[in-house]
């Protein structure tokens, strides 16, 4: 993986952040977001991941679009990636929240990958055909 789209060095307890950026989606295939962080040795509960969409960037929705949970693991760095079912086009962007009271989560990095349906200047639907060009015989 190329460097994180996202550094976080701490996240407090019952803490959440969202990451400052938010990706534009065009023609979007595929989407995924991978999270890597460190629980504290003390840590009593996961670190949620919650995925926002907007369809302009301006407007968000305040119920999230995805959601996925990076397991409690106390003292040990654990890495997920989520798979998006993501729209086409629009705008995401990603809540991080440390369902722990007891204890810091730290070490936080997030990665993301779209992969991208190729620029095509028409729509294509429904079967190929040739044009019949002999008369039928019988």
């Amino acid at each position: 993986m190329i460097d994180p789209w996202f550094i976080r060095i701490n996240l407090a307890a019952s803490g959440t952040v969202y990451c400052p950026a938010y990706l534009q989606l065009i023609r979007t295939r595929t989407l995924s977001f991978t999270v890597r962080c460190t629980f504290g040795a003390s840590g009593d509960d996961n670190l949620t991941v919650n995925v926002y969409y907007s369809p302009d960037g301006r407007n968000w929705d305040t119920i999230p679009y995805a959601t996925g949970t990076v397991t409690l693991s106390a003292g040990n760095t654990v890495q997920r990636t989520f798979l998006i079912d993501a729209p086409e086009h629009g705008y995401m962007k990603i809540e991080l929240v440390n369902e722990s009271q007891a204890d810091t989560i730290s070490n936080i990095k997030v990665w993301y990958e779209i992969q991208a349906w190729m620029e095509t200047y028409s729509y294509r639907r429904g079967a190929v055909t040739e044009d019949v060009t002999e008369e039928p015989t019988g």
